[in-house]
């Protein structure tokens, strides 16, 4: 593997010096700490990123260090089962301008203070945010902040307990620009029977919406 100290400015760390506007960095089960995430470099320009840090060890003070360039406006970060906790989804630093943003934060032990101290972009209209088995509950689900102009969210709620009442303070927080919303509670105490009460909830609040599923399966 890469390791902590594999990942530097002279090495694995310089990453795509030639200027080049589109990365996928795929560095998962590579045995990196906070010191290798945190000597991680990439070009200023870069307008879209990939990076897979599935399983490393970074911790909250990977997350911390993590330098993500400004200038991006689509990016793809996975850090599930990186246990970065609600410290490191607080410090988390996502570039400002980003117009797209798929977010996997699974078995991130985030809960529901990580829930609410996650700062997304206002600009986001393309969300896809994974926080299956994060152990968050309603209270964590109704203090989500979501993006004044979202269009399309899909939201991975799987085994975070929020039950009917999280599901419905969801839809009561969600902009009125969102356009297409796909949220998956399996294992959230919704039962399918309540699945139909919950979009037409959607339905009737989100005057812009075209595509809604809810799934228990």
């Amino acid at each position: 593997g890469v390791g902590g100290a594999g990942v530097s400015h002279h090495g694995t760390g310089s990453v795509g010096v030639d200027a080049a506007k589109e990365l996928g960095l795929d560095l998962s089960r590579c045995g990196i700490k906070a010191v290798g995430a945190a000597s991680l470099r990439f070009p200023a320009c870069l307008q879209r990123l990939r990076l897979n840090l599935q399983k490393c060890e970074v911790g909250p003070e990977g997350a911390k260090a993590l330098e993500l360039p400004v200038a991006l406006l689509r990016l793809d970060l996975d850090l599930s089962n990186c246990l970065i906790g609600p410290i490191g989804v607080a410090a988390l630093r996502l570039p400002p301008g980003l117009v797209e943003l798929e977010l996997n934060l699974f078995r991130c032990a985030i809960g529901d203070k990580g829930a609410a101290a996650l700062a997304l972009p206002p600009g986001v209209e393309v969300l896809k945010l994974v926080v299956a088995c994060c152990a968050i509950t309603k209270t964590g689900i109704g203090s989500l902040r979501w993006p004044v102009r979202l269009r399309e969210l899909d939201l991975d709620l799987t085994m975070c307990q929020v039950g009917l009442e999280g599901a419905k303070s969801l839809v009561a927080a969600l902009p009125s620009s969102l356009e297409v919303l796909r949220v998956a509670l399996s294992g959230t105490g919704v039962i399918s029977d309540a699945v139909e009460s919950i979009q037409s909830l959607a339905q009737r609040r989100l005057p812009s919406l075209r595509d809604c599923r809810f799934e228990c399966a």
